[in-house]
Protein backbone atom coordinates (compact mmCIF):
# COMPACT_ATOMS: atom_id res chain seq x y z
CA UNK A 1 0.00 0.00 0.00
CA UNK A 2 1.32 3.54 -0.90
CA UNK A 3 1.36 5.28 2.10
CA UNK A 4 1.55 8.86 0.37
CA UNK A 5 -2.17 8.35 -0.91
CA UNK A 6 -3.53 8.68 2.92
CA UNK A 7 -4.87 11.64 4.57
CA UNK A 8 -2.14 14.13 5.62
CA UNK A 9 -4.25 14.22 8.71
CA UNK A 10 -3.79 10.74 9.64
CA UNK A 11 -0.01 10.74 8.89
CA UNK A 12 0.46 12.97 11.35
CA UNK A 13 -0.44 11.39 13.74
CA UNK A 14 2.56 9.45 14.04
CA UNK A 15 4.94 12.38 14.57
CA UNK A 16 2.41 13.35 17.38
CA UNK A 17 2.29 10.40 18.89
CA UNK A 18 6.46 9.78 19.20
CA UNK A 19 6.33 13.83 20.38
CA UNK A 20 4.79 12.49 23.45
CA UNK A 21 6.46 8.88 23.77
CA UNK A 22 9.70 11.50 23.54
CA UNK A 23 7.84 13.47 26.34
CA UNK A 24 7.06 10.81 28.57
CA UNK A 25 11.00 9.62 28.76
CA UNK A 26 12.13 12.73 29.56
CA UNK A 27 9.77 13.38 31.67
CA UNK A 28 10.51 9.90 33.55
CA UNK A 29 14.34 10.68 33.47
CA UNK A 30 13.45 14.24 35.25
CA UNK A 31 11.35 12.47 37.64
CA UNK A 32 14.19 9.81 38.75
CA UNK A 33 16.73 12.70 38.65
CA UNK A 34 14.49 15.31 41.15
CA UNK A 35 13.87 12.76 43.29
CA UNK A 36 17.20 11.16 43.58
CA UNK A 37 15.58 7.72 42.84
CA UNK A 38 18.33 7.94 39.68
CA UNK A 39 20.89 6.83 41.91
CA UNK A 40 19.30 3.29 41.79
CA UNK A 41 20.29 2.82 38.27
CA UNK A 42 23.37 4.70 37.97
CA UNK A 43 26.60 5.65 39.69
CA UNK A 44 26.82 9.35 40.12
CA UNK A 45 29.58 10.51 38.32
CA UNK A 46 26.86 9.21 35.19
CA UNK A 47 24.81 12.57 35.63
CA UNK A 48 26.15 14.35 33.50
CA UNK A 49 24.84 12.31 30.48
CA UNK A 50 21.38 11.91 31.72
CA UNK A 51 21.20 15.53 32.18
CA UNK A 52 22.43 15.71 28.73
CA UNK A 53 19.61 13.06 27.11
CA UNK A 54 16.88 14.84 28.75
CA UNK A 55 18.20 17.57 26.73
CA UNK A 56 18.04 15.93 23.23
CA UNK A 57 14.69 14.02 24.34
CA UNK A 58 13.04 17.03 24.83
CA UNK A 59 14.30 19.05 21.89
CA UNK A 60 13.29 15.70 19.53
CA UNK A 61 9.80 15.96 21.68
CA UNK A 62 9.45 19.76 20.46
CA UNK A 63 10.10 18.41 16.69
CA UNK A 64 8.28 15.97 16.40
CA UNK A 65 5.37 17.52 18.14
CA UNK A 66 6.02 20.44 15.25
CA UNK A 67 5.63 17.95 12.67
CA UNK A 68 2.49 16.01 13.78
CA UNK A 69 0.53 19.74 14.45
CA UNK A 70 2.14 20.97 11.01
CA UNK A 71 -0.46 21.28 8.26
CA UNK A 72 2.66 19.64 5.50
CA UNK A 73 2.48 16.61 5.11
CA UNK A 74 4.78 14.56 6.81
CA UNK A 75 7.35 12.34 4.78
CA UNK A 76 7.22 8.95 4.87
CA UNK A 77 10.16 7.89 3.04
CA UNK A 78 13.54 8.92 2.86
CA UNK A 79 14.24 7.12 -0.57
CA UNK A 80 16.92 4.46 0.56
CA UNK A 81 16.84 0.87 0.63
CA UNK A 82 15.33 0.62 4.34
CA UNK A 83 11.92 0.25 4.78
CA UNK A 84 10.78 3.32 7.11
CA UNK A 85 6.88 3.70 6.37
CA UNK A 86 4.77 3.86 9.34
CA UNK A 87 2.63 1.31 10.63
CA UNK A 88 -0.58 0.68 8.00
CA UNK A 89 -3.21 -0.44 10.84
CA UNK A 90 -4.58 1.15 14.06
CA UNK A 91 -3.67 -2.85 15.90
CA UNK A 92 -0.27 -2.66 14.46
CA UNK A 93 0.19 1.18 15.61
CA UNK A 94 -1.29 0.65 18.90
CA UNK A 95 1.03 -2.56 19.28
CA UNK A 96 3.95 -0.46 18.53
CA UNK A 97 3.46 2.42 20.47
CA UNK A 98 2.56 0.20 23.60
CA UNK A 99 5.62 -1.25 23.95
CA UNK A 100 6.82 1.87 24.86
CA UNK A 101 4.17 3.82 26.72
CA UNK A 102 3.92 0.62 29.46
CA UNK A 103 7.28 1.35 30.46
CA UNK A 104 6.88 5.21 30.82
CA UNK A 105 3.35 4.58 32.58
CA UNK A 106 5.08 1.89 34.89
CA UNK A 107 7.84 4.20 35.57
CA UNK A 108 6.20 7.33 36.14
CA UNK A 109 3.75 5.73 38.75
CA UNK A 110 5.53 3.02 40.58
CA UNK A 111 9.26 3.29 42.87
CA UNK A 112 11.98 1.99 41.41
CA UNK A 113 12.78 -1.48 43.23
CA UNK A 114 16.50 -2.46 44.90
CA UNK A 115 18.80 -4.84 44.41
CA UNK A 116 18.84 -7.65 47.32
CA UNK A 117 20.15 -10.49 48.91
CA UNK A 118 18.06 -12.86 45.89
CA UNK A 119 20.96 -11.29 43.48
CA UNK A 120 24.40 -12.12 45.93
CA UNK A 121 23.90 -16.08 45.03
CA UNK A 122 23.92 -15.60 42.12
CA UNK A 123 26.74 -13.04 41.71
CA UNK A 124 29.87 -14.30 44.23
CA UNK A 125 29.82 -11.99 47.52
CA UNK A 126 33.38 -10.96 47.96
CA UNK A 127 34.92 -10.30 50.89
CA UNK A 128 37.88 -8.17 50.80
CA UNK A 129 40.90 -8.46 47.80
CA UNK A 130 40.48 -12.44 47.42
CA UNK A 131 37.27 -14.21 45.85
CA UNK A 132 35.08 -16.01 48.06
CA UNK A 133 34.71 -18.00 45.18
CA UNK A 134 34.70 -21.73 46.49
CA UNK A 135 37.04 -24.29 45.03
CA UNK A 136 34.60 -26.04 43.11
CA UNK A 137 33.99 -22.79 41.22
CA UNK A 138 37.81 -22.02 40.93
CA UNK A 139 38.42 -25.79 39.04
CA UNK A 140 35.27 -24.83 36.49
CA UNK A 141 36.71 -21.44 36.09
CA UNK A 142 40.40 -22.95 35.31
CA UNK A 143 39.07 -25.58 33.03
CA UNK A 144 37.69 -23.01 31.11
CA UNK A 145 40.77 -20.91 30.49
CA UNK A 146 42.40 -24.27 29.79
CA UNK A 147 40.09 -25.23 26.95
CA UNK A 148 40.21 -21.28 25.86
CA UNK A 149 44.42 -21.76 25.64
CA UNK A 150 43.77 -24.97 23.45
CA UNK A 151 41.48 -23.13 20.83
CA UNK A 152 43.44 -19.93 20.65
CA UNK A 153 46.38 -22.62 20.24
CA UNK A 154 44.62 -24.22 17.48
CA UNK A 155 43.74 -21.03 15.75
CA UNK A 156 47.31 -19.56 16.11
CA UNK A 157 48.82 -22.46 14.08
CA UNK A 158 46.14 -22.29 11.20
CA UNK A 159 46.70 -18.70 10.85
CA UNK A 160 49.31 -16.93 13.07
CA UNK A 161 49.53 -13.16 11.77
CA UNK A 162 45.36 -13.28 11.87
CA UNK A 163 45.65 -14.90 15.42
CA UNK A 164 48.16 -11.60 16.43
CA UNK A 165 46.09 -9.30 14.76
CA UNK A 166 42.86 -10.34 16.78
CA UNK A 167 44.65 -10.41 19.97
CA UNK A 168 45.96 -6.61 19.50
CA UNK A 169 41.98 -5.76 18.73
CA UNK A 170 40.96 -7.27 21.79
CA UNK A 171 43.56 -5.68 23.97
CA UNK A 172 42.63 -2.30 22.55
CA UNK A 173 39.35 -2.84 23.18
CA UNK A 174 39.20 -4.05 26.56
CA UNK A 175 41.82 -1.29 27.39
CA UNK A 176 39.34 1.30 26.07
CA UNK A 177 36.58 -0.16 28.28
CA UNK A 178 38.58 0.07 31.44
CA UNK A 179 39.36 3.50 31.01
CA UNK A 180 35.57 4.09 30.59
CA UNK A 181 34.06 2.28 32.74
CA UNK A 182 36.56 2.57 36.14
CA UNK A 183 37.54 5.26 37.73
CA UNK A 184 41.30 5.77 39.08
CA UNK A 185 42.85 3.38 41.30
CA UNK A 186 43.86 5.19 44.95
CA UNK A 187 47.70 5.25 45.48
CA UNK A 188 49.56 3.61 47.60
CA UNK A 189 49.71 7.42 49.82
CA UNK A 190 46.09 7.23 50.15
CA UNK A 191 45.77 3.63 51.22
CA UNK A 192 49.03 3.96 53.55
CA UNK A 193 47.26 7.33 55.33
CA UNK A 194 43.88 6.09 55.55
CA UNK A 195 45.40 2.85 57.19
CA UNK A 196 47.06 5.35 59.80
CA UNK A 197 44.16 6.95 60.51
CA UNK A 198 42.37 3.55 60.90
CA UNK A 199 45.43 2.26 63.10
CA UNK A 200 45.18 5.69 65.60
CA UNK A 201 41.07 5.48 66.16
CA UNK A 202 39.66 4.32 69.03
CA UNK A 203 36.77 2.58 67.23
CA UNK A 204 36.54 1.86 63.13
CA UNK A 205 33.01 3.20 62.30
CA UNK A 206 32.78 1.88 58.35
CA UNK A 207 30.35 4.03 56.48
CA UNK A 208 29.44 4.70 52.58
CA UNK A 209 32.52 6.66 52.28
CA UNK A 210 34.86 4.17 53.42
CA UNK A 211 33.72 0.99 53.17
CA UNK A 212 36.24 -0.68 50.31
CA UNK A 213 38.79 0.90 51.43
CA UNK A 214 38.60 -0.94 55.44
CA UNK A 215 37.69 -3.79 53.83
CA UNK A 216 41.12 -3.44 51.51
CA UNK A 217 43.17 -2.30 54.63
CA UNK A 218 41.85 -5.04 56.61
CA UNK A 219 42.76 -7.73 53.92
CA UNK A 220 46.28 -6.82 53.77
CA UNK A 221 47.17 -5.83 57.28
CA UNK A 222 44.74 -8.17 58.97
CA UNK A 223 47.45 -8.54 62.08
CA UNK A 224 47.81 -5.31 62.92
CA UNK A 225 43.81 -4.80 63.56
CA UNK A 226 42.77 -8.02 65.21
CA UNK A 227 41.08 -6.55 68.62
CA UNK A 228 40.26 -3.09 67.55
CA UNK A 229 36.24 -2.32 67.56
CA UNK A 230 34.83 -2.05 64.69
CA UNK A 231 31.08 -1.01 63.71
CA UNK A 232 29.59 -1.41 60.58
CA UNK A 233 26.00 -1.81 58.64
CA UNK A 234 24.32 -3.16 55.69
CA UNK A 235 21.57 -5.94 54.77
CA UNK A 236 21.81 -10.17 55.95
CA UNK A 237 22.76 -12.55 53.94
CA UNK A 238 23.47 -15.97 55.19
CA UNK A 239 24.51 -18.68 52.57
CA UNK A 240 23.40 -21.93 53.14
CA UNK A 241 26.75 -23.16 54.11
CA UNK A 242 27.16 -20.75 56.87
CA UNK A 243 26.37 -21.36 60.83
CA UNK A 244 23.82 -20.23 62.28
CA UNK A 245 25.57 -17.33 64.33
CA UNK A 246 27.36 -16.24 61.04
CA UNK A 247 26.27 -13.71 58.47
CA UNK A 248 27.72 -11.52 55.61
CA UNK A 249 26.79 -7.76 56.17
CA UNK A 250 26.71 -6.96 53.03
CA UNK A 251 26.59 -4.14 50.31
CA UNK A 252 26.15 -3.37 46.58
CA UNK A 253 28.87 -1.76 44.87
CA UNK A 254 28.36 0.35 41.77
CA UNK A 255 31.40 1.40 39.77
CA UNK A 256 29.02 2.59 35.88
CA UNK A 257 25.18 1.21 36.66
CA UNK A 258 23.24 -1.20 38.53
CA UNK A 259 24.16 -3.74 35.58
CA UNK A 260 27.77 -4.09 36.99
CA UNK A 261 26.79 -4.43 40.58
CA UNK A 262 28.71 -6.20 42.77
CA UNK A 263 28.56 -7.96 46.16
CA UNK A 264 30.71 -6.96 48.87
CA UNK A 265 30.68 -8.27 52.83
CA UNK A 266 31.75 -8.37 56.18
CA UNK A 267 31.57 -12.05 57.99
CA UNK A 268 30.00 -11.10 61.01
CA UNK A 269 29.29 -13.73 64.12
CA UNK A 270 27.42 -13.74 66.82
CA UNK A 271 23.98 -14.44 68.36
CA UNK A 272 22.21 -13.73 64.77
CA UNK A 273 20.14 -16.73 64.52
CA UNK A 274 16.81 -14.62 64.95
CA UNK A 275 18.03 -11.97 62.22
CA UNK A 276 15.86 -11.85 58.90
CA UNK A 277 17.51 -12.48 55.89
CA UNK A 278 17.88 -8.61 54.12
CA UNK A 279 17.47 -7.20 57.37
CA UNK A 280 19.62 -3.98 57.73
CA UNK A 281 21.58 -3.70 60.73
CA UNK A 282 24.52 -1.90 62.75
CA UNK A 283 26.68 -4.60 63.97
CA UNK A 284 29.40 -3.58 66.42
CA UNK A 285 32.11 -6.06 67.68
CA UNK A 286 35.78 -6.53 67.42
CA UNK A 287 38.08 -7.37 64.32
CA UNK A 288 39.17 -11.36 64.44
CA UNK A 289 40.14 -13.62 61.33
CA UNK A 290 38.54 -16.45 59.91
CA UNK A 291 39.49 -18.95 57.00
CA UNK A 292 36.97 -19.65 54.56
CA UNK A 293 37.56 -22.45 51.04
CA UNK A 294 41.81 -21.60 52.02
CA UNK A 295 41.41 -18.05 52.17
CA UNK A 296 42.03 -15.81 55.81
CA UNK A 297 39.76 -12.88 56.06
CA UNK A 298 38.43 -10.51 58.79
CA UNK A 299 35.26 -11.28 60.90
CA UNK A 300 33.50 -9.39 63.01
CA UNK A 301 32.99 -10.72 66.35
CA UNK A 302 29.57 -9.29 67.34
CA UNK A 303 29.22 -7.48 70.84
CA UNK A 304 25.98 -5.74 69.65
CA UNK A 305 23.97 -4.74 67.09
CA UNK A 306 20.77 -2.80 66.25
CA UNK A 307 17.92 -2.95 63.39
CA UNK A 308 17.61 -0.34 61.78
CA UNK A 309 15.41 0.98 58.65
CA UNK A 310 16.57 0.67 55.09
CA UNK A 311 18.96 3.97 53.95
CA UNK A 312 17.37 6.02 51.11
CA UNK A 313 20.44 5.05 48.76
CA UNK A 314 21.38 1.32 49.56
CA UNK A 315 24.81 1.43 47.04
CA UNK A 316 27.94 2.45 47.92
CA UNK A 317 29.89 3.79 44.70
CA UNK A 318 33.31 2.74 44.03
CA UNK A 319 35.76 5.49 44.12
CA UNK A 320 38.95 3.70 42.72
CA UNK A 321 39.23 1.40 45.50
CA UNK A 322 38.03 -1.83 43.59
CA UNK A 323 41.03 -1.75 40.80
CA UNK A 324 42.98 -1.68 44.09
CA UNK A 325 41.46 -4.82 45.39
CA UNK A 326 41.81 -6.51 41.75
CA UNK A 327 45.19 -5.97 41.46
CA UNK A 328 45.75 -8.05 44.67
CA UNK A 329 44.27 -11.22 43.22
Amino acid sequence: MDTNNKPPERIQNHPLLRGILLTGFSLLLIKLALSGEISNFIAPRMNPFIYFTIIVLMGLCIVNIFRGTSNKPAHVHCHCDGDHSYPDTYRKSLFLYSLFFIPIVTGLLFSANVLDSSVVSKRQIQFGASSSQSAAAKTVNQTKTNAVSTKDAEEYLKDPKGYMKKMEQRVQQKSQAASANQTEPLSNSELNQEKKKLLAARKITVNDQNYLKVMLILQENLPDFIGKEIVINGFVYRDQNYASDEIALSRFIITCCAADATVYGYYVKGDLSHVDKDSWIIASGKIGKTEKDGQTFPIVKMASYKKISVPSNVYIYDNGTIQNMQKQN
